[in-house]
């Protein structure tokens, strides 16, 4: 429901961005056209922009601006006047989902009785950048995986596994496709999560691209990483340490 809510959000946004985007009069005004490229170019940067240079960028700036139709801006404010109170309704419909998930979670992660088990759910919410969405996905998407503590499954299904094919002297290794999308993308932006919060989750990834893996294949081989140390600390009912962790 959560992640439903977000992509109608983000059509919602895109809808709303188009219509009251930033025009090429206002960006004049902002940048100036005697501004230097170099400014131009840190702007770009700044927001990500790749598909545009700074030169192309400022031969825009300085052509002849298109003149709208008449009632086209009043017809695109209407329409934004009328997305906004769904866009209202979409982020407090997002807000209460967040809010249910943030309750289950401490519901999950608080021990029952006088145990002094650590819950599932508590020990992947101790893991450096597993914040709610994944330990939600994961318990989610992988119930019988984490309850079994089965590694093996777990990879698979999270698509971290890769798949090997063999003929005679052949031999090629593939990344998997057939999996769980939402559990891989849990996975994905937990490995990369995991770099800003986790010393040696950093290390890890900086040693896969000393080696030549791309972004995205060192990401899958630290999240493979991830869910072993998960799977370890589900099984001896710990949470994560650092400090053992630097240790070992």
């Amino acid at each position: 429901m959560s992640v439903d809510l977000s992509r109608r959000v983000s059509r919602a946004g895109v809808t709303l961005g188009f219509l009251a985007g930033i025009s090429i009069a206002y960006l004049r005004s902002v940048i100036g056209l005697g501004s230097e490229t170099a400014q131009i170019a840190r702007i770009l940067d700044q927001h990500r922009i790749r598909r545009l240079n700074a030169q192309q960028v400022h031969e825009i700036l300085a052509s002849k601006p298109l003149s709208l139709a008449t009632g086209a801006a009043e017809a695109a404010t209407e329409h934004v006047l009328l997305l906004l109170p769904r866009l209202q309704l979409l982020h407090q419909q997002q807000a209460d989902v967040v809010r249910r998930q943030q309750n289950l979670l401490q519901e999950l992660a608080t021990p029952a009785g006088e145990t002094r088990e650590h819950r599932d759910a508590a020990i992947l919410l101790s893991l450096p950048g597993a914040g709610r969405k994944v330990t939600a996905t994961m318990l989610g998407e992988a119930s019988q995986a984490i309850a079994e503590r089965d590694y093996h499954a777990l990879r698979c299904l999270a698509g971290c596994a890769p798949v090997t094919r063999q003929s005679g002297k052949k031999k090629i290794v593939l990344m998997r496709y057939g999996c769980n999308e939402r559990l891989r993308n849990a996975l994905y932006y937990w490995a990369f999560a995991s770099i800003v919060y986790d010393p040696a989750a950093r290390q890890f990834y900086a040693a896969n691209r000393a080696r030549g893996q791309t972004h995205a294949r060192a990401l899958r081989g630290l999240a493979d990483r991830q869910l072993g140390v998960a799977i370890s600390m589900l099984r001896h009912n710990t949470l994560y340490d650092p400090n053992r962790r630097a240790a070992a």
